[in-house]
């Protein structure tokens, strides 16, 4: 039962992105990057300095089949997503796409 719960809980915030995303990009073997305008939580902003979180926005990240949570920042004509303090990259704007009703 608690596997269900958790399972429901997991589909639940993924359509909650999906609900509120703004652009996206995906490549052709299947990693995407959904950007919201959504703050970034500060569980999720480790490694970014707090008094730089309201600068990022929520994204959620699916990289070599794997979900993650990630925050973004637009800088110049790129998109800086970090997935966690670790694992950061950066995205041209122009390759985003605008989801409208997604």
């Amino acid at each position: 039962m608690k596997t269900l719960q958790l399972l429901l809980a997991g589909f639940t915030a993924f359509f909650m992105v999906f609900a509120h995303a703004d652009m996206s990009v995906r490549s052709k073997k299947g990693d995407s990057v959904i950007l919201t305008e959504m703050p970034c939580p500060p569980e999720i902003a480790v490694g970014i300095k707090p008094e730089f979180w309201d600068q990022f926005r929520f994204a959620f990240t699916l990289l070599n089949g794997v979900a993650s949570e990630a925050c973004w920042i637009l800088d110049g004509d790129d998109v800086y997503v970090w997935v966690d303090s670790e694992t950061g990259f950066a995205i041209p704007q122009s390759s985003f796409k605008i989801d409208n009703g997604v």
